[in-house]
Protein backbone atom coordinates (compact mmCIF):
# COMPACT_ATOMS: atom_id res chain seq x y z
CA UNK A 1 0.00 0.00 0.00
CA UNK A 2 1.43 3.37 -1.02
CA UNK A 3 0.25 6.72 0.24
CA UNK A 4 0.76 9.05 -2.69
CA UNK A 5 1.02 12.47 -1.19
CA UNK A 6 3.61 15.11 -0.56
CA UNK A 7 4.91 15.60 2.95
CA UNK A 8 6.66 18.90 3.43
CA UNK A 9 9.30 19.45 6.06
CA UNK A 10 12.28 17.73 7.58
CA UNK A 11 12.52 14.37 9.28
CA UNK A 12 10.40 13.77 12.39
CA UNK A 13 12.91 15.34 14.69
CA UNK A 14 11.41 14.02 17.88
CA UNK A 15 12.61 10.62 16.65
CA UNK A 16 16.21 9.58 16.45
CA UNK A 17 17.98 6.67 14.88
CA UNK A 18 19.10 3.55 16.70
CA UNK A 19 22.74 4.42 16.01
CA UNK A 20 22.23 8.17 16.17
CA UNK A 21 24.98 10.66 15.49
CA UNK A 22 24.89 14.20 14.17
CA UNK A 23 26.58 13.35 10.86
CA UNK A 24 23.99 10.68 10.09
CA UNK A 25 21.19 12.97 11.20
CA UNK A 26 22.32 15.72 8.84
CA UNK A 27 22.05 13.59 5.68
CA UNK A 28 18.26 13.70 6.02
CA UNK A 29 17.92 17.25 4.73
CA UNK A 30 14.64 19.07 4.25
CA UNK A 31 15.30 19.28 0.52
CA UNK A 32 15.86 15.53 0.29
CA UNK A 33 12.60 14.67 2.05
CA UNK A 34 10.32 16.99 0.10
CA UNK A 35 7.93 15.34 -2.38
CA UNK A 36 8.49 11.90 -0.93
CA UNK A 37 6.07 8.98 -0.97
CA UNK A 38 5.10 6.89 2.03
CA UNK A 39 5.02 3.11 1.70
CA UNK A 40 2.92 1.07 4.14
CA UNK A 41 3.32 -2.70 4.21
CA UNK A 42 5.37 -5.69 5.33
CA UNK A 43 7.77 -5.73 2.37
CA UNK A 44 10.41 -3.17 1.47
CA UNK A 45 9.31 -0.38 -0.92
CA UNK A 46 9.86 -1.01 -4.61
CA UNK A 47 9.06 2.46 -6.01
CA UNK A 48 11.77 4.50 -4.29
CA UNK A 49 9.60 5.76 -1.44
CA UNK A 50 11.64 7.50 1.27
CA UNK A 51 9.43 6.70 4.26
CA UNK A 52 8.41 3.11 5.05
CA UNK A 53 5.80 2.30 7.70
CA UNK A 54 6.51 -1.38 8.18
CA UNK A 55 3.66 -3.67 9.20
CA UNK A 56 3.65 -7.39 9.76
CA UNK A 57 2.16 -9.48 6.96
CA UNK A 58 -1.59 -9.71 7.41
CA UNK A 59 -2.65 -13.35 7.10
CA UNK A 60 -6.35 -12.54 7.40
CA UNK A 61 -8.06 -12.40 3.99
CA UNK A 62 -11.27 -10.40 4.22
CA UNK A 63 -12.15 -11.27 0.61
CA UNK A 64 -12.78 -14.86 1.71
CA UNK A 65 -15.27 -13.92 4.45
CA UNK A 66 -19.03 -14.12 3.95
CA UNK A 67 -22.08 -14.30 6.18
CA UNK A 68 -25.50 -15.82 5.67
CA UNK A 69 -26.98 -14.37 8.85
CA UNK A 70 -27.13 -10.59 8.39
CA UNK A 71 -23.55 -9.41 8.83
CA UNK A 72 -21.98 -7.60 5.88
CA UNK A 73 -18.49 -7.34 4.41
CA UNK A 74 -17.36 -4.08 2.79
CA UNK A 75 -14.39 -4.98 0.58
CA UNK A 76 -13.78 -1.38 -0.50
CA UNK A 77 -13.24 -0.16 3.07
CA UNK A 78 -12.15 -3.59 4.35
CA UNK A 79 -14.67 -3.67 7.18
CA UNK A 80 -17.12 -6.16 8.68
CA UNK A 81 -20.39 -4.97 10.20
CA UNK A 82 -22.15 -7.33 12.58
CA UNK A 83 -25.85 -6.82 13.16
CA UNK A 84 -26.51 -8.89 16.24
CA UNK A 85 -24.93 -10.06 19.48
CA UNK A 86 -22.48 -12.01 17.34
CA UNK A 87 -22.28 -13.29 13.77
CA UNK A 88 -20.55 -16.55 12.82
CA UNK A 89 -18.77 -16.49 9.48
CA UNK A 90 -19.69 -19.13 6.91
CA UNK A 91 -16.03 -20.15 6.60
CA UNK A 92 -13.53 -21.86 8.86
CA UNK A 93 -10.52 -20.04 10.27
CA UNK A 94 -8.34 -21.90 7.77
CA UNK A 95 -10.46 -20.62 4.90
CA UNK A 96 -10.28 -16.95 5.90
CA UNK A 97 -6.60 -17.15 6.89
CA UNK A 98 -5.14 -19.86 4.62
CA UNK A 99 -1.51 -19.37 5.67
CA UNK A 100 -2.07 -20.08 9.38
CA UNK A 101 -0.27 -23.19 10.63
CA UNK A 102 -1.31 -25.23 13.65
CA UNK A 103 1.17 -24.92 16.51
CA UNK A 104 2.38 -21.45 15.46
CA UNK A 105 1.80 -18.23 17.44
CA UNK A 106 -0.19 -15.36 15.96
CA UNK A 107 -1.46 -11.99 17.19
CA UNK A 108 -4.94 -10.60 16.47
CA UNK A 109 -5.70 -6.92 15.90
CA UNK A 110 -9.08 -5.29 15.18
CA UNK A 111 -10.25 -1.70 15.55
CA UNK A 112 -13.74 -1.84 17.05
CA UNK A 113 -15.96 -0.86 19.95
CA UNK A 114 -17.83 -3.51 21.90
CA UNK A 115 -16.61 -7.00 22.75
CA UNK A 116 -12.78 -7.05 22.68
CA UNK A 117 -12.43 -10.50 21.12
CA UNK A 118 -13.47 -13.01 18.48
CA UNK A 119 -14.67 -16.52 19.25
CA UNK A 120 -12.91 -19.63 17.91
CA UNK A 121 -15.62 -22.24 17.59
CA UNK A 122 -13.15 -25.06 17.06
CA UNK A 123 -11.85 -24.79 20.63
CA UNK A 124 -14.80 -22.98 22.23
CA UNK A 125 -12.49 -20.16 23.31
CA UNK A 126 -12.16 -16.42 22.84
CA UNK A 127 -9.19 -14.67 21.22
CA UNK A 128 -8.82 -11.20 22.78
CA UNK A 129 -7.79 -8.35 20.50
CA UNK A 130 -4.12 -7.41 20.81
CA UNK A 131 -3.07 -10.77 22.26
CA UNK A 132 -1.08 -13.65 20.87
CA UNK A 133 -2.45 -17.18 20.59
CA UNK A 134 -1.07 -20.58 19.60
CA UNK A 135 -3.44 -21.85 16.91
CA UNK A 136 -4.63 -25.46 17.07
CA UNK A 137 -5.79 -27.67 14.22
CA UNK A 138 -9.25 -27.79 15.74
CA UNK A 139 -9.43 -24.00 15.60
CA UNK A 140 -8.31 -23.98 11.97
CA UNK A 141 -11.07 -26.43 11.12
CA UNK A 142 -13.72 -24.52 13.09
CA UNK A 143 -15.71 -21.41 12.23
CA UNK A 144 -15.06 -17.91 13.62
CA UNK A 145 -17.64 -15.87 15.51
CA UNK A 146 -17.30 -12.09 15.15
CA UNK A 147 -18.70 -10.68 18.38
CA UNK A 148 -20.22 -7.23 18.40
CA UNK A 149 -20.99 -7.04 22.10
CA UNK A 150 -20.39 -8.85 25.35
CA UNK A 151 -24.08 -9.15 26.16
CA UNK A 152 -27.11 -10.14 24.12
CA UNK A 153 -28.95 -7.02 25.37
CA UNK A 154 -27.27 -5.13 22.48
CA UNK A 155 -28.66 -7.53 19.89
CA UNK A 156 -29.70 -5.70 16.75
CA UNK A 157 -27.26 -2.77 17.14
CA UNK A 158 -24.85 -2.74 14.16
CA UNK A 159 -21.13 -2.53 14.91
CA UNK A 160 -18.34 -2.12 12.37
CA UNK A 161 -14.88 -3.68 12.67
CA UNK A 162 -11.93 -2.33 10.65
CA UNK A 163 -8.21 -2.97 10.22
CA UNK A 164 -8.66 -6.67 10.96
CA UNK A 165 -5.30 -8.42 10.94
CA UNK A 166 -3.70 -11.68 12.04
CA UNK A 167 0.10 -11.49 12.10
CA UNK A 168 2.63 -14.15 12.93
CA UNK A 169 4.43 -13.64 16.23
CA UNK A 170 3.66 -12.50 19.74
CA UNK A 171 3.09 -8.81 19.02
CA UNK A 172 1.95 -6.54 16.22
CA UNK A 173 4.76 -5.23 14.02
CA UNK A 174 4.80 -1.48 13.51
CA UNK A 175 8.11 0.19 12.59
CA UNK A 176 8.95 3.48 10.92
CA UNK A 177 11.99 3.46 8.64
CA UNK A 178 13.57 6.27 6.69
CA UNK A 179 15.82 5.93 3.66
CA UNK A 180 19.07 7.89 3.75
CA UNK A 181 21.02 9.15 0.76
CA UNK A 182 22.78 5.82 0.55
CA UNK A 183 19.37 4.23 -0.16
CA UNK A 184 19.44 2.30 3.13
CA UNK A 185 16.29 2.10 5.27
CA UNK A 186 17.00 2.78 8.93
CA UNK A 187 14.65 2.49 11.89
CA UNK A 188 14.23 5.43 14.20
CA UNK A 189 12.77 5.28 17.69
CA UNK A 190 11.81 7.53 20.56
CA UNK A 191 14.59 9.11 22.57
CA UNK A 192 13.32 11.46 25.24
CA UNK A 193 16.64 13.23 25.68
CA UNK A 194 16.69 14.27 22.03
CA UNK A 195 12.99 14.88 21.50
CA UNK A 196 12.29 18.10 19.62
CA UNK A 197 9.18 20.01 18.55
CA UNK A 198 8.68 22.26 15.51
CA UNK A 199 6.32 24.93 14.23
CA UNK A 200 6.33 23.14 10.87
CA UNK A 201 4.37 19.94 10.37
CA UNK A 202 6.26 16.78 11.35
CA UNK A 203 5.47 13.06 11.20
CA UNK A 204 5.92 11.67 14.72
CA UNK A 205 4.41 8.17 14.60
CA UNK A 206 1.42 6.15 13.42
CA UNK A 207 -2.19 6.06 14.61
CA UNK A 208 -4.21 2.90 15.35
CA UNK A 209 -5.33 2.77 11.70
CA UNK A 210 -1.66 2.97 10.57
CA UNK A 211 -2.00 6.51 9.24
CA UNK A 212 0.91 8.84 9.99
CA UNK A 213 0.51 11.11 13.03
CA UNK A 214 1.51 14.73 12.43
CA UNK A 215 2.57 17.27 15.04
CA UNK A 216 2.55 21.05 14.75
CA UNK A 217 3.44 23.66 17.38
CA UNK A 218 1.91 27.16 17.50
CA UNK A 219 3.59 29.83 19.68
CA UNK A 220 1.82 33.08 20.62
CA UNK A 221 3.77 35.89 22.25
CA UNK A 222 0.84 37.16 24.26
CA UNK A 223 -2.94 36.74 24.52
CA UNK A 224 -5.62 38.79 26.24
CA UNK A 225 -7.12 37.78 29.58
CA UNK A 226 -10.80 37.75 30.59
CA UNK A 227 -11.87 36.99 27.02
CA UNK A 228 -11.79 34.51 24.14
CA UNK A 229 -9.23 35.08 21.41
CA UNK A 230 -9.05 33.29 18.05
CA UNK A 231 -5.79 32.40 16.33
CA UNK A 232 -4.88 31.03 12.90
CA UNK A 233 -3.53 27.52 12.32
CA UNK A 234 -3.26 25.47 9.13
CA UNK A 235 -4.95 22.09 9.76
CA UNK A 236 -6.88 21.96 6.49
CA UNK A 237 -6.23 18.27 5.80
CA UNK A 238 -6.88 17.15 9.39
CA UNK A 239 -9.01 14.02 9.72
CA UNK A 240 -8.66 13.01 13.39
CA UNK A 241 -7.48 15.34 16.15
CA UNK A 242 -5.57 13.01 18.45
CA UNK A 243 -4.25 15.45 21.02
CA UNK A 244 -4.07 19.16 21.74
CA UNK A 245 -2.26 20.60 24.74
CA UNK A 246 -0.30 23.62 25.78
CA UNK A 247 1.32 25.85 28.40
CA UNK A 248 1.75 29.56 29.09
CA UNK A 249 3.37 31.99 31.51
CA UNK A 250 1.13 34.03 33.79
CA UNK A 251 2.61 37.36 34.84
CA UNK A 252 1.78 39.21 38.00
CA UNK A 253 -0.73 42.04 37.96
CA UNK A 254 1.90 44.44 36.65
CA UNK A 255 2.72 42.22 33.71
CA UNK A 256 6.25 41.68 34.96
CA UNK A 257 7.79 38.68 33.24
CA UNK A 258 10.37 38.15 35.96
CA UNK A 259 7.68 37.14 38.45
CA UNK A 260 5.60 35.01 36.08
CA UNK A 261 4.70 31.37 36.72
CA UNK A 262 4.40 28.49 34.25
CA UNK A 263 0.93 27.02 33.87
CA UNK A 264 -0.81 24.35 31.75
CA UNK A 265 -3.33 25.58 29.21
CA UNK A 266 -6.03 23.66 31.01
CA UNK A 267 -6.72 25.03 34.49
CA UNK A 268 -9.79 25.99 36.48
CA UNK A 269 -9.92 27.25 40.03
CA UNK A 270 -11.20 30.19 42.07
CA UNK A 271 -9.43 32.23 44.75
CA UNK A 272 -11.72 34.70 46.52
CA UNK A 273 -13.53 36.48 43.69
CA UNK A 274 -10.94 35.77 41.02
CA UNK A 275 -11.56 33.01 38.51
CA UNK A 276 -8.31 31.49 37.31
CA UNK A 277 -9.05 29.38 34.28
CA UNK A 278 -7.63 28.83 30.83
CA UNK A 279 -8.33 26.44 28.02
CA UNK A 280 -8.37 25.66 24.30
CA UNK A 281 -11.67 25.23 22.50
CA UNK A 282 -13.47 25.58 19.16
CA UNK A 283 -10.75 24.04 17.02
CA UNK A 284 -11.37 24.17 13.27
CA UNK A 285 -9.15 23.39 10.30
CA UNK A 286 -7.93 26.99 10.09
CA UNK A 287 -8.24 28.43 13.59
CA UNK A 288 -8.51 27.73 17.31
CA UNK A 289 -9.73 29.74 20.29
CA UNK A 290 -8.23 30.25 23.72
CA UNK A 291 -10.15 31.42 26.80
CA UNK A 292 -8.32 33.21 29.59
CA UNK A 293 -10.23 33.96 32.78
CA UNK A 294 -10.24 37.32 34.56
CA UNK A 295 -7.69 36.12 37.10
CA UNK A 296 -5.01 35.68 34.46
CA UNK A 297 -2.68 38.65 34.07
CA UNK A 298 -1.10 39.24 30.67
CA UNK A 299 -0.63 35.59 29.65
CA UNK A 300 2.42 35.31 27.41
CA UNK A 301 4.57 32.73 25.62
CA UNK A 302 1.50 30.60 24.92
CA UNK A 303 2.46 27.24 23.39
CA UNK A 304 -0.16 25.01 21.73
CA UNK A 305 0.68 21.54 20.37
CA UNK A 306 -1.56 19.75 17.86
CA UNK A 307 -1.27 16.06 16.92
CA UNK A 308 -3.51 14.68 14.18
CA UNK A 309 -3.98 12.44 11.16
CA UNK A 310 -4.81 13.69 7.67
CA UNK A 311 -7.43 12.89 5.05
CA UNK A 312 -4.75 12.83 2.34
CA UNK A 313 -3.09 9.66 3.72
Amino acid sequence: MKIRKTIQGSIPSNKVYNSYNEDKHNVYSTEYLNDKLVHVGPDAPQDNENLWIQKGKNLFDITKVSFSNGATVDLKNETITVTTYYNPADQTLKEIAPDLVAGETYVLNIIKEGAPYIYLNGSSSVWPIGTSHVITQAELDGTVFFYGYDHEVNKGIPLTMSNISIEKGKKITRNILLKNKNNVYETFTNNDKLERYHTTEQIVGTWINDKPIYRKVVILDEVASNTVTTHAVDLHDMETLIDVRGTFIQNNNLGEASTGVFMPLSVNWRVDDNLYDAGIHTITKDSFSIFMGPGMWVPRNVIVIFEYTKTTD
